[in-house]
């Protein structure tokens, strides 16, 4: 019987999701370029529909296409590691991929980001497991050595976000094959005894030595120190992304490649593109397809993991290896997330491997048995919960129309500094529907820090430094972490002719030695716009900013 659009699993989440991305790149500065992620977007979200009509008995020929297509891949790293530029992390690693690629000429189509094969790769392995698990006798050995190619160009890519997903994944995985022994008819809990104790206890005390020695290693010491380092960059990272999220709270930046200049001219305050997405899953979705996007995230993940977790251990092989998949790439999302930059094809393996546990999963009727007694008190708590949402909403409603006004304000803002083949008579007009919405804003909700900022940011670009002041002193002390603040403030003080309080604002900036040199290159800037003037404030707020470090 013909399966109908109702009873598409999570269809009306999906729906959420869809729409998000097409409104994304609608709004983005240069729709064109997000394009390039919109088609494998659209792309993978046809492919869960007709995995589950028109391809629902086809899944296991779907298994082997991402199967083939992941090892493939894998041996394009192994064969091209010495062309590919990667960075050096991991000594063994860069040992192995250039003694296996020494053989092999530079054939590279085009370039790979290691960070971008690792977010394909790793959800990979798990559904070749499962394929290996699956099969029997030799059909068995070449799967597992196909699932140990894959490792391998994962390892290759020295993509530590990718050996933790892996890891928590096979953990999970673990966890459900437990839960399926212990489900078993007859099974039983071995019996623990003396010598299993005595075993286990060398064990830990093995693992816990061992450790102890690996950790105090001094190549281990400088290991940890850089990831440190990193991980605090990356922190840093998802709070400037996080602010930029809030300059565009309902519609987002926009998908694929805007993200690299929307981040450094809205957030860095800066021309030079810093870096290409923002490394975190759920601040990806938000940025590149708005609230509406993320909205059909968060249900999409919800109401699989309230229909697919209950039942997992009851799955086959394959199938639990596509859900742990899933898994291994929401983990990988929650450290890096180039699906969202550089890494497109992930979003078509990412709705293979969930078109795949969808379509399996089903509630269980011992499930649905379990589950009507709460309907009513389920439908209670829903209630309640509406009628709390529509309190929230009534009393933020105007500065949620605030941020609405200044979400459309920044917007206009956006295509006038970065659209591509305008006059400047349409970058004015532009920035004018800008001043126009951030003035509308401000008639609804004058106190709000979010149109206050734009209204300093604006003020800033359009060169009326005292009214930016004004504006930004308003909006710090709720956005007291926002770095695109703190330097606008520092800026405005500087060209008003306080540079020495503001060198002492931006002396405070996570990237101070840079904002140093930057105003170094602003003294030249003014001098030949004859600026002289201007030039003085930033060469004294250079030295400023020396004196303090």
């Amino acid at each position: 019987m013909k399966r109908t659009w109702g009873s598409v699993p999570f269809l009306r989440p999906l729906i959420l999701f869809v729409i998000g991305g097409v409104l994304g790149t609608l709004v983005a500065y240069d729709p064109v370029v997000s394009l390039a992620w919109l088609a494998p977007m659209i792309a993978g979200a046809a492919l869960y529909l007709s995995m589950m009509t028109v391809l629902r008995h086809r899944l296991a020929i779907i298994a082997l296409v991402l199967a083939f297509w992941s090892i493939g891949y894998s041996v394009l790293l192994a064969t091209q590691y010495r062309y590919l530029g990667f960075d050096e992390k991991l000594g063994l690693a860069i040992w192995l991929g250039r003694l296996f690629s020494s053989p092999f000429p530079d054939v590279t189509p085009a370039f790979i980001d290691a960070n971008a094969a690792a977010s394909f790769l790793a959800p990979a392995i798990p559904l070749i497991i499962g394929l290996a698990w699956t099969a029997r006798g030799v059909c068995r050995v070449a799967w597992g050595i196909a699932a140990g190619s894959v490792a391998f160009g994962v390892l290759l890519t020295s993509s530590r976000g990718a050996f933790v997903a892996l890891a928590a994944a096979g953990l999970f995985w673990l966890l459900v094959r437990v839960q399926a022994s212990a489900h078993q008819s007859g099974a039983h809990m071995p019996r623990f005894d003396l010598r299993s104790a005595i075993v286990a206890g060398a064990v830990i005390a093995g693992v816990v030595a061992g450790g102890l020695l690996l950790v105090w290693h001094p190549l281990t010491q400088d290991a940890l120190a850089s990831a440190m380092l990193r991980a605090e960059d990356r922190l840093a990272v998802y709070r400037n992304s996080l602010f930029l999220a809030l300059d565009f709270p309902f519609s987002g930046i926009g998908p694929g490649a805007v993200f690299g200049q929307m981040y450094s001219r809205f957030q860095l305050l800066i021309i030079p593109t810093y870096i290409g997405y923002a490394h975190n899953l759920f601040l990806g979705v938000w940025l590149a397809q708005g609230i509406i996007g993320l909205i059909g995230f968060l249900w999409l993940l919800i109401a699989s993991l309230h229909r697919i977790a209950p039942t997992l251990h009851t799955q086959s092989p394959l199938t639990q290896g596509a859900a742990i998949g899933c898994v291994a790439l929401l983990f990988h999302g929650l450290t890096d997330a180039p699906q969202y930059a550089t890494s497109w094809a992930t979003l078509i393996l990412a709705f293979g491997l969930f078109g795949m546990t969808a379509a399996t999963c089903r509630p269980t009727e011992a499930l649905l048995l379990a589950v009507a007694p709460a309907t009513k008190r389920h439908s209670i708590c829903s209630w309640v919960v509406a009628i709390a949402g529509v309190i929230g909403l009534t009393l933020s409603a105007p500065h949620l129309a605030a941020a609405g006004a200044g979400n459309i304000a920044a917007g206009f803002q956006a295509r006038a500094m970065l659209a591509e083949g305008l006059t400047q008579e349409e970058r004015a007009a532009l920035m004018h529907e800008s001043v126009v919405w951030v003035n509308h804003g401000l008639r609804i909700a004058p106190d709000s820090p979010l149109i206050q900022k734009r209204l300093g940011m604006l003020a800033l670009d359009l060169g009326d430094y005292p009214r930016a002041i004004s504006a930004l002193e308003r909006a710090q002390p709720l956005l007291a972490d926002d770095q695109a603040v703190c330097k606008a403030l520092g800026m405005a003080y500087v060209w008003t002719g306080d540079p020495d309080h503001g060198a002492e604002i931006l002396a405070h900036l996570d990237y101070a030695d840079e904002v140093r040199e930057e105003l170094g290159i602003w003294v030249y800037a003014w001098q030949e716009r004859g600026r002289d003037d201007l030039a003085a404030y930033a060469q004294r707020a250079a030295q400023a900013m020396a004196a303090i470090h």
